[in-house]
C-alpha cells in the first residue's frame, strides 16, 4: 500500500503551492485528489523515503501557510505542521478538535467567524474568506487569514472543508499603523488652520482641506476639478504664474504671496508649493500649504509708514541718533551731529570715546555701555561731556538700548540730546542753592522744604528746634512735628498753599509741645514746585502775652472796681449838688421877697 501511494504521488506531484492555488481558485476539488490531499494533511511524513516525497515534505516545511481539513461528521481538524508553528504548539500536542480551536478564537472575533461559517454552510458556494485572531500558546494573539472550499454531499450539505491559513499579524500591525497614521494625517488636515490644496499641472483642484473650503465659503464639490487661478487677484496672477515656474526645476518648490477673494473679501495668502514628481522627474501634481497673512501685510504696510515717519523724525529732530558695534565703533550718525558737534557723519565714524573729554563722568557712561553689551539689557540714562570740532565742550544726555539677536548683543542704538544750556543752568542753580543753603544754615529759624507734605530738605536750625537729626527729618511727614490738636489745621494750610503767618503747637522728638509761628510759601527748588516753611519758636512771646493778658485782666478788674466807686461818689456829689443848688434857689427867693417887702414898706 505504501509503495502504491508513492507511485501515485510520483505520477501526480501535488505540491503545497498547487494545493493552496487550488483552494484559492474557488474551483471544485477533483474527487480523485481528495484522498491525496487528505494523506498530505495527515500522513505526509510517510513519503520521506523517496526524493520526490522528501521534496514535498520540505515544501510544507518552508512555506508559512498552513493547510487544513475539517470533517463535519467527526468535528476533527487535520492540518499541516505550519498551523502548529503558527500557534506555538509542538507535534505531539493534540489540538486537532474544532471545539478546542474555538477556544483559541479571540472573544471579539468568535461570534463574527461562527456566523460567517453558518452563513456559508447554508450556501456553500465559492471561497469562504475570513480573518480572526487566534490565541498563541504564549498567551498572545496572532492574526490569521483563512480561505476555504467546501466539499458537499447530498442536499448540498457540507461534509468537509479544505482550506489554507496565513499568519497576517505583521500585515495587520502595518495596517493598524497605517490606519493610525492616516487618522492622524486626516485629523491634522481637517483641524489644520493652514490651507492645504493639491492641484494638477493645469491648476485644477484635486484636494482641498476643510480650512480652505471654510475660508472661501465653498464646498469640496464646488471646488474639485475647477482651477484655482480665478480666485486670485488680477494683479497677482502673473506673479503667481512666474513663481510657479520654479516648481519645474530643482528644488521643485516655490513661495508665493497673493491676494485671493474669500468669503471675507480680499485676503493676503502666503503659499509654500511643492511639486510631486513621477519616476521620470516630471511634475504630475502640486501640493500647496497656505496661510492667511492679511494682518501681517497690514503690519508691514504700517511698518513702512512708521519707518517713513521715523526717518522724518530722525532727519528733523534736534537729537543725534546713532549706532555703534560691540567694539564701540560708530556705524551710524544722523545729520544732526554736524549741528551739535560740528562733524559730518562720515568724519565722526570713529570710536565714540575719542569724541569725549577727560571728564571723569564719561567713565560712568562707558561702563554702562559695556554692561548693556554684556547683559543685553537697557541701562539707565547717563550724561557725557563731548568735544565740539572747534574745541568747546558740549554736554549731552544719552539714552541707548542693546540690539540682541539669538541671545547675543550685536549693536547699540541710541539718541544724544544737547543739554549744554541746561547744564549751565544747573551749575548756576547749584551755586544759587549753595548760597541759599549757607543763608538758611545761618538763620535761627527752622526751614523746611516739603513736597506734598513730605520733607525733602531742611536746615541745621530744624534739627536744633525739634531735636531730630537731619537724616530723621528728611523723608518725614511734616505733620509729625505738629501737636495732634493742630494737625488738621496745619495739613490743610500746607496742602492748600496758605501763605499767611499762623500759630500752632509744634512737638519735639520727646513729645514736648511748644508754640511756633509758621509761615509757608511755594518755591521752585531743583526744578520742582515745593513749599518752603519757616518755623519760629514763639514760646517766650506766648508766655509774655499770657502774662500781659493777666495784667490786663487784673487792671481791668481794678479799673472796674474804681469805676464803681467813682460812680457812687458821683451820685453822692450829684445829690449834694442838687441840695446845694436847691438852697441857692431858696436863698435867692428869700432875698427877692425881702427886697419886695422893703419896697412896700418904704412906700
Amino acid at each position: 500500500m505504501k509503495t502504491k501511494n508513492k507511485e501515485s504521488l510520483k505520477k501526480k506531484p501535488l505540491v503545497i503551492n498547487e494545493l493552496i492555488g487550488l483552494i484559492e481558485s474557488g474551483k471544485p476539488i477533483p474527487a480523485d485528489q481528495i484522498g491525496t490531499i487528505k494523506k498530505i494533511l495527515t500522513s505526509y511524513d510517510e513519503y520521506i523515503d523517496t526524493d520526490g516525497e522528501k521534496s514535498l515534505n520540505e515544501i510544507f516545511k518552508v512555506t508559512s501557510d498552513a493547510i487544513w481539513e475539517w470533517d463535519a461528521k467527526s468535528n476533527n481538524v487535520k492540518f499541516s505542521d505550519q498551523l502548529r508553528n503558527q500557534l506555538g504548539y509542538g507535534p505531539n500536542e493534540k489540538i486537532n478538535n474544532f471545539d478546542f480551536l474555538q477556544k483559541l478564537f479571540h472573544p471579539e472575533d468568535k461570534t463574527r467567524v461562527l456566523k460567517n461559517l453558518v452563513d456559508y454552510f447554508k450556501n456553500p458556494v465559492g471561497i469562504l474568506t475570513f480573518e480572526l485572531r487566534l490565541k498563541h500558546k504564549d498567551g498572545s494573539y496572532r492574526w490569521v487569514r483563512n480561505k476555504a472550499l467546501a466539499n458537499v454531499g447530498e442536499n448540498n450539505r457540507v461534509i468537509r472543508m479544505i482550506g489554507s491559513q496565513t499568519d497576517i499579524t505583521i500585515q495587520k500591525e502595518y495596517e493598524e499603523d497605517l490606519i493610525r497614521s492616516e487618522l492622524k494625517y486626516r485629523l491634522l488636515v481637517e483641524h489644520q488652520t493652514d490651507l492645504i490644496v493639491k492641484v494638477d499641472v493645469e491648476g485644477r483642484f484635486l484636494f482641498v482641506s476643510p480650512s480652505y473650503c471654510d475660508i472661501f465659503g465653498k464646498s469640496e464639490i464646488e471646488l474639485l476639478g475647477n482651477k484655482f487661478m480665478p480666485l486670485v487677484h488680477e494683479d497677482d496672477r502673473e506673479p503667481t504664474e512666474t513663481a510657479m515656474k520654479n516648481l519645474y526645476k530643482e528644488p521643485y518648490n516655490c513661495f508665493i504671496e497673493q491676494r485671493a477673494f474669500t468669503k471675507n473679501g480680499w485676503e493676503w495668502i502666503a503659499w509654500q508649493d511643492t511639486a510631486i514628481l513621477n519616476d521620470k522627474k516630471e511634475v504630475i501634481e502640486i501640493i500647496g500649504v497656505g496661510r492667511i497673512i492679511t494682518e501681517r501685510k497690514k503690519a508691514e504696510e504700517e511698518l513702512k509708514e512708521s519707518q517713513k515717519k521715523l526717518k522724518n523724525i530722525i532727519e528733523n529732530s534736534s537729537n543725534i541718533f546713532y549706532s555703534h558695534n560691540t567694539n564701540h565703533v560708530i556705524t551710524y550718525l544722523s545729520p544732526q551731529v554736524n549741528d551739535i558737534l560740528g562733524y559730518s557723519p562720515e568724519e565722526a565714524m570713529i570710536e565714540w570715546m575719542n569724541l569725549t573729554t577727560k571728564n571723569a563722568i564719561n567713565e560712568i557712561g562707558f561702563q554702562l555701555t559695556k554692561e548693556a553689551i554684556k547683559t543685553g539689557k537697557v541701562q539707565r540714562t547717563y550724561e557725557l561731556e563731548l568735544l565740539h570740532k572747534s574745541g568747546r565742550k558740549v554736554w549731552v544726555e544719552v539714552r541707548e538700548a542693546p540690539v540682541v539677536i539669538n541671545g547675543e548683543t550685536v549693536e547699540i542704538v541710541g539718541a544724544l540730546s544737547d543739554i549744554t544750556e541746561r547744564k549751565k543752568a544747573e551749575i548756576a542753580l547749584r551755586d544759587s542753592e549753595s548760597k541759599n543753603r549757607a543763608l538758611s544754615e545761618a538763620t535761627f529759624e527752622a526751614l523746611f522744604f516739603t513736597e506734598k507734605g513730605i520733607c525733602i530738605e531742611c536746615n541745621a536750625a530744624s534739627s536744633r528746634l525739634f531735636d531730630y537729626t537731619y537724616d530723621e527729618l528728611v523723608g518725614m511727614d511734616g505733620t509729625n512735628l505738629i501737636a495732634p490738636e493742630f494737625k488738621e489745621q496745619v495739613e490743610n494750610n500746607m496742602l492748600g498753599g496758605y501763605e499767611e503767618p499762623y500759630e500752632a503747637l509744634a512737638m519735639k522728638k520727646d513729645g514736648t509741645k511748644f508754640w511756633a509761628e509758621f509761615h509757608g510759601q511755594m518755591y521752585i527748588y531743583r526744578g520742582k514746585i515745593v513749599r518752603v516753611t519757616s518755623i519760629k519758636d514763639i514760646s517766650e512771646r506766648k508766655t509774655n502775652e499770657e502774662e500781659l493778658k493777666k495784667y490786663r485782666e487784673q487792671l481791668e478788674e481794678v479799673v472796674k472796681e474804681r469805676t464803681i466807686e467813682l460812680e457812687e461818689k458821683n451820685k453822692q456829689l450829684e445829690r449834694m449838688n442838687n441840695l446845694f443848688v436847691g438852697r441857692e434857689f431858696r436863698i435867692k427867693e428869700l432875698k427877692d421877697k425881702v427886697k419886695e417887702l422893703e419896697k412896700k414898706s418904704s412906700s
